[in-house]
This record gives structure tokens, C-alpha cells and sequence, in this order.
């Protein structure tokens, strides 16, 4: 019988960081403490324009996979670069 053992985690965040504050000066009333207080959501992580779900999902990949100290690690360019091998 075979078992799956996970050897390795990612992880992305994107840069731009929003405070509950942005929202209650967006909308115009305090919408940010029941967050905060119920939930502990005191700021969210917006991505670009341009990226995509899939985008964080590449960077999260590619994380996982240096962290692990995978033998072929994306490099952006559709081939994979050999920077570590698998222990």
C-alpha cells in the first residue's frame, strides 16, 4: 500500500495591503471593527490589475517546491532551472 507524505508547503501574499479603514472611507461608515472584532480581519491583500489567481497560484507553486529543494524549479520561462535536488 503507498502513502502520500507531503514534504512541502507555499505560500503568496500579495504586496498591496488594504486596512479596514480604506473601507469604512470607501462606503462611508465604520464597516471595519465587526470584522476585526469577530473575525480578527484587520487588513486584506489585493493583487494587481494585471495578476491573476493563477498567478498566485504559480508563486505559491514555486515556494513549495524550493522549499522542498526540488530538483526542477520553474523558472518563468516554460523550462525548469536545476538549482537543489530532493533529498
Amino acid at each position: 500500500m503507498r502513502n502520500a507524505v507531503l514534504r512541502s508547503t507555499g505560500s503568496y501574499a500579495p504586496t498591496q495591503v488594504l486596512r479596514n479603514s480604506c473601507f469604512n472611507k470607501l462606503l462611508g461608515e465604520n464597516v471595519g471593527t465587526w470584522p476585526e472584532t469577530h473575525l480578527r480581519i484587520k487588513e486584506r491583500r489585493w493583487c494587481s490589475e494585471e495578476a491573476s489567481t493563477a498567478d498566485l497560484c504559480v508563486e505559491s507553486g514555486r515556494r513549495a517546491l524550493q522549499n522542498v529543494g526540488a530538483a526542477c524549479i520553474p523558472n518563468g520561462t516554460g523550462r525548469c532551472c536545476k538549482e537543489r535536488q530532493i533529498e
